[in-house]
């Protein structure tokens, strides 16, 4: 599994923990090697649907970049 967290201080993702990812957060990318999913707001995970970008604080992001 790989992990990213959304920077608010420089508007990017990086990679992080999990227990950063889960924890800390507000808004976090999840790659289970299966499928991608967004964490915001420390609710559950939601599939992000290929084709859509994520729009986190006015920056848009593709999902391949996670993939």
């Amino acid at each position: 599994m790989r992990f990213w967290t959304f920077d608010p201080n420089t508007c990017r993702f990086e990679r992080a923990s999990k227990q950063a990812a889960l924890h800390a957060a507000d808004v976090a990318v999840v790659n289970d090697d299966t499928d991608v999913h967004v964490i915001s707001d420390h609710q559950p995970p939601k599939r992000w649907p290929s084709g859509e970008p994520l729009v986190v604080a006015g920056v848009e992001f593709e999902r391949e970049l996670f993939e």
